[in-house]
């Protein structure tokens, strides 16, 4: 399976630079402490934007799922530290997913681009479920 290409910007260099060590990391208000997905850029809880990159458990469960026109398999997870977070899901069967199912964060890249996460199964355990 290939997947897309992406390329940092500025405001994205720590996720991916993360992302290159296979750690998931999201944004902790510097406020409140509330913890929100990388891609938000104010806190849901206090409204602020200053925030610290904190590393992630890289495991969550699946919200909801679908399928790209192309065949790929999308979805919502919510992961242990609260937030939803968009994301390609590899490794699963559509006719297997549930919500619920646990899974855990796999990390890809498109050709010459940046690592970044997508989620699978958390152990094989959980699809037999």
């Amino acid at each position: 399976m290939t997947f897309p290409t992406v390329e940092p910007n500025a405001a994205s260099e720590a996720f991916f630079d993360a992302a290159a060590r296979n750690v998931l990391v999201l944004r902790r208000c510097a406020h409140c402490g509330h913890t929100r997905a990388p891609r938000r850029t104010t806190c849901r809880a206090c409204g602020r934007g200053e925030a610290a990159w904190v590393e992630a458990s890289g495991t969550g469960e699946l919200v909801t799922w679908g399928r790209h026109p192309g065949g790929r398999l999308f979805g919502m997870v919510e992961l242990a530290e609260g937030p939803w977070m968009e994301t390609a899901l590899v490794g699963l069967e559509a006719d297997r997913l549930r919500s619920g199912l646990p899974v855990a964060v796999r990390f890809v890249s498109g050709e010459g681009g940046a690592p970044y996460p997508v989620f699978g199964p958390a152990t094989d355990k959980e699809l037999d479920a």
